[in-house]
């Protein structure tokens, strides 16, 4: 489960960034925005990274499976 959450930063890093040289290039960026979505993200990231190296990776694994059954049902709702 530990390697699962690098592989994915690994790939969403780029991807994000892509994304947004896509948006800067075609002049729909909104600053503000990012800087709300950066400074709000940092402390779940610092967070999330300390629990899942505490935790069990038996849990890990079953709070990965709970996040993504829930996404998946709210995205099939809508």
């Amino acid at each position: 489960p530990h390697k699962l959450v690098g592989t994915d930063l690994v790939h969403a890093i780029p991807l994000a960034a892509v994304a947004g040289i896509g948006y800067f290039c075609a002049r729909l960026a909104d600053f503000q925005m990012l800087m709300r979505l950066l400074i709000s993200s940092i402390p779940g990231v610092l967070i999330g990274t300390y629990v899942g190296q505490q935790m069990d990776p038996k849990w890990l694994k079953l709070a990965l499976g709970g996040v993504l059954a829930l996404i998946s049902i709210i995205l099939l709702a809508n």
